[in-house]
């Protein structure tokens, strides 16, 4: 496998061993959406109204994925969950790919969990409650809203003008926009007109562990990779 002979060759002649495996996941085909059900404490009943709320308007298979859901608000009638189905086919590649390497798969993230990780620990510069923050990739960008200090939209894109024309149409409520993961200048040159476009900063002297030195704003083109270990 490919990606297997990858990792295995970038851990080559490193002196520490690798036990574990991290992965970190977010496509096109990982399904992230804002649901209201109702407040009910039967989590059964919860999953099953997921379920229904979800077949209404995606047409999928849910036997193909590996649902979980967050509570973002709730009142005495209605809870608003953070709902992601994960492809169980990217499950079983990551599986396949620890046995390969004859390691354990320890943790499946996805990215917008690994930013609000980052948002919940107030490691943000100059952060306040609410803004955008999209992720840049190769060919792709993931466009996160946070209100109230809480994700609660993610989506995948292409990294296409048409893809950013969308973008500011859905976003005029906001006036921040963080960037952060390979550096994207259309982002500043298109956004920046009417909105206020930066990078993201991690405040300072954040410590990755105990025997390492602290983290530099520089370490933002890795942001995931620090979110997962902090």
């Amino acid at each position: 496998m490919l990606v297997a002979e990858i990792i295995r060759n970038e851990v080559q002649g490193v002196e520490k061993s690798y036990k574990d495996i991290v992965y970190n996941i977010q496509d096109d085909k990982t399904i992230i959406r804002n649901i209201e059900v109702l407040n009910v404490k039967n989590k059964r009943d919860i999953l099953k109204m997921i379920e229904f709320e979800i077949i209404q308007y995606i047409p999928i298979n849910l036997n193909d994925y590996i649902m979980k859901y967050k509570k973002i608000k709730l009142n005495e009638h209605k809870l608003n969950l953070q709902v992601i189905l994960i492809p169980k086919s990217m499950i079983e590649l990551c599986n396949c790919i620890s046995k390969k390497l004859k390691s354990k798969a320890r943790i499946l993230n996805v990215n917008c969990d690994i930013l609000q990780k980052i948002l919940s620990l107030n490691l943000i510069q100059g952060f306040s409650q609410s803004g955008i923050f999209i992720e840049c990739k190769d060919r792709e960008f993931i466009l996160n809203m946070v209100k109230d200090n809480q994700v609660y939209e993610s989506h995948v894109l292409p990294r296409t003008i048409h893809s950013y024309e969308s973008v500011v149409n859905s976003i005029r409520d906001f006036e921040n926009v963080y960037y952060y993961g390979n550096y994207d200048p259309f982002i500043e040159n298109y956004l920046g007109d009417e909105f206020i476009v930066q990078p993201l900063r991690l405040t300072e002297n954040i410590k990755l562990t105990k025997n390492e030195s602290v983290i530099s704003n520089a370490d933002i083109n890795h942001i995931n990779s620090i979110g997962m270990i902090i």
